[in-house]
């Protein structure tokens, strides 16, 4: 008896006993895994549910890394918690300090501090321990990517490895940066407080003799400053909401900027094809697809959601409602003395 192979179409088979000769053995269809269905999305998973008093203590970034997602309160609180189970969240740190951004990867976590002569990038080791200083001064803006923490400085972009060790000059450019992102090949920020001083800039994210930084786009009049933290990449574009919770792109080699969405979004997510984004005040999590058309609800939730990030095809956010838990009232008139605030964080999958 001879081995026939007859194969169809997104069809694997096992081969069990057939000789190289072709002699008789046993073939075992085995159907290929489906390919991912753009669009598709899963359950949301709740990581963490907390009761928090003090407002201060609520989230205020958040940064993936690995099987953890961190958050930082606005006054420097530091929590851990797994992004695949609902174990319970650790406290890293309190900082104590007002807090202007957060980044995770490669093992460490860092974040910026403000003081009152400047401010301070700290970071220290995702499972824990000792905090060390990075840099001192002027610093609007932190990310991690690779083996480097990046950072604006006073006079431009600056790096230093994540071990520790050297900080180096990467560009040019303005103090101030209030988002940064990094592409394949270069390092993307925004600076400015106002639609004139305002500007999006483009350099290299490799030091060399021949660097040079660009203004990307060289005023946001129309658009609005960017909001802090709000710069991402998408495809081959550069996305960033403005204060105002308007959405915007422009091609990453430069060109006229191209208003998405004016919905008044407080926060969003990069991705391919769609961006996800919330409104503080309900909506759920919502999707816009950047080939046109309205935003749809991707995940309704049922709370306020505050805060989206992503990594590959996870996407987190944080939602949290208060509720008042103690009224004074002084004969004429009412107010609440003291809140509750529930707050979730939750995980779901999307595919682009």
């Amino acid at each position: 008896m001879r081995c026939t192979l007859g194969l169809s179409a997104g069809t694997m088979i096992t081969l069990l006993g057939c000789g190289l000769d072709g002699t008789a053995g046993t073939l075992t269809p085995k159907s290929a895994e489906p390919e991912p269905t753009p669009g598709a999305l899963s359950a949301p998973l709740m990581l963490q549910a907390l009761e928090l008093t003090e407002d201060d203590d609520l989230p205020a970034f958040l940064a993936p890394w690995g099987k953890d997602l961190f958050w930082i309160s606005e006054t420097g609180t530091l929590w851990r918690v797994s992004s695949e189970s609902k174990a319970k969240a650790t406290v890293l740190t309190h900082d104590g300090r007002p807090i202007r951004g957060l980044a995770a990867g490669g093992g460490v976590v860092a974040w910026i501090a403000e003081e009152k002569t400047g401010s301070v990038l700290l970071r220290m080791p995702a499972s824990g321990g000792a905090i060390t200083e990075v840099a001192r001064g002027v610093v609007g803006a932190v990310t991690i990517e690779g083996t480097h923490v990046y950072w604006t400085g006073k006079d431009g972009m600056l790096r230093a490895p994540l071990a520790g060790g050297v900080i180096e000059a990467v560009s040019a450019g303005p103090a101030g940066a209030t988002a940064l992102t990094l592409g394949a090949e270069h390092l993307f920020w925004a600076s400015g407080n106002d639609d004139a001083s305002s500007r999006v800039y483009r350099s290299s994210r490799v030091a060399t003799k021949e660097a040079r930084t660009d203004i990307l786009v060289p005023a946001l009049s129309g658009t609005g400053p960017v909001k802090r933290g709000s710069l991402g990449l998408g495809d081959d574009a550069l996305i960033w909401l403005d204060t105002a919770g308007r959405l915007h792109e422009v091609a990453t080699a430069g060109g006229k900027p191209t208003m998405l969405d004016a919905s008044g979004f407080s926060a969003w997510a990069p991705g391919g094809r769609y961006i996800y984004a919330a409104k503080s005040y309900g909506e759920g999590i919502q999707r816009l697809d950047r080939q046109g058309g309205p935003p749809t609800v991707a995940f309704p939730t049922p709370s306020q959601p505050k805060l989206i990030v992503r990594r590959g095809a996870d996407l987190h956010w944080a939602e949290w409602k208060s509720t008042c838990t103690k009224e004074n009232f002084d004969g004429k008139s009412g107010w609440c003395a003291a809140y509750r605030y529930d707050v979730r964080l939750v995980r779901a999958t999307v595919q682009d």
